[in-house]
């Protein structure tokens, strides 16, 4: 695994379940910012797994440090094409320090365009 890539949910292993869950329980995160959560939150509102991506961090030794899930949805704003980022979580729990490390370690440059 890669340090800051972006992975489409429906190819996420055991082990990087296990990592993200392990992850949310070390930071006393909210439970809806499991991965179980958020596959069957995907599917509750009308989005099929198979559009949802998850943004991964690892630290230099490869341990996760980060986990973003999210929907990326084509749209407009005042008349004009755009596209839109959507959380797949849960994230008000989620404090701005660590969306801003995800963002210095290159999170933008990693979205498909």
């Amino acid at each position: 695994m890669k340090r800051g890539e972006v992975i489409p949910f429906r190819e996420i292993d055991s082990v990087l379940r296990h990592d993200w869950a392990l992850l949310v329980r070390a930071l006393h995160g909210n439970p809806t910012l499991l991965p179980d959560w958020v596959e069957i939150a995907a599917g509750e509102t009308g989005k099929s797994g198979a559009d949802l991506s998850v943004f991964v961090d690892r630290s230099e030794d490869g341990t996760l440090v980060g986990v973003l899930p999210f929907f990326i949805s084509n749209g407009t704003f005042h008349g004009l094409p755009v596209r839109r980022l959507e959380p797949a979580s849960n994230l008000m729990q989620t404090s701005l320090s660590h969306f801003s490390m995800l963002l210095q370690r290159g999170i933008y440059s990693t979205f498909p365009r």
